[in-house]
């Protein structure tokens, strides 16, 4: 049930974080049948979908902080 908390933790107060939008636009880019907000519905009842919910988040946060570390500040 610790797939739970990930899920609920991408926003504050229902806004969405950085990284967060940053995986939906890479995820959503990616899959024409599927959208991240059916992902993330998904990740509360399914292993599976929480695990591609995680490795999205952390890739869209690895891409953030390289982001950073090199000065740019565009998404």
């Amino acid at each position: 049930m610790d797939h739970l908390l990930n899920v609920a933790n991408a926003t504050l107060d229902g806004v969405a974080l950085p990284d967060e939008k940053r995986a939906q636009a890479r995820y959503d880019a990616c899959h024409d049948d599927d959208d991240f907000e059916s992902l993330k519905r998904r990740a509360v009842f399914s292993r599976e979908s929480a695990g591609l919910y995680r490795q999205w988040m952390r890739a869209a946060a690895r891409e953030l902080a390289n982001e950073h570390a090199r000065g740019s500040d565009t998404v």
